[in-house]
């Protein structure tokens, strides 16, 4: 998204899974919305589903100390048993996710090989209102934002929300 150049202009760009958020810097997002704008035909718009990663409910701790296996699969071919550990932390001030995922694959119960990953930081969050003038600054009209991945406006309190913007 960043380095996007692309010869034509577009009636649609969709930005899926929240990959936008991907694009740590503020600095950054911001260019790569001047981009997406510059490659829509006018009139054109740009939709991209928007996540707050950290919500302060109870059950998002701001720094786990322990993995948590969130998914283990046996591998058929070998009879193996792959496992995905995460944990996380919030960096509230900022809006930023860091992550780290740890992959094991196990055979008779002892771990026959592991991979870590880490990403510090992996992601940034938006508000409502943030994503909203992140479409304003970079020239975007007829700003809605919706339920979900619904066409119903969203509501205040929504985690979980599309932002459609016209050129």
């Amino acid at each position: 998204m960043e380095e996007l150049d692309l010869p034509g202009k577009y009636q649609t760009i969709i930005v899926p899974s929240h990959s936008f958020q991907l694009i740590i810097e503020l600095e950054d997002a911001a260019k790569v919305m001047r981009r997406f704008y510059k490659h829509l035909e006018r009139g054109g718009t740009l939709i991209m589903p928007f996540k707050i990663l950290y919500t302060g409910e109870d059950d998002q701790p701001i720094a786990p100390e322990d993995w948590w296996l969130m998914v283990e699969k046996e591998n058929p071919a070998d009879g193996a048993l792959v496992q995905r550990w995460i944990r996380y932390r919030y960096d509230i001030d900022n809006q930023l996710e860091h992550t780290e995922d740890r992959y094991d694959v196990l055979r008779e119960g002892e771990v026959i090989a592991s991979q870590y990953h880490a990403r510090s930081p992996a992601t940034r969050w938006y508000t409502q209102e943030q994503a909203t003038e992140l479409y304003k600054q970079a020239g975007f009209t007829n700003i809605r934002v919706t339920h979900e991945l619904t066409n119903e406006p969203a509501l205040e309190g929504d985690t979980l929300f599309c932002v459609f913007g016209s050129r």
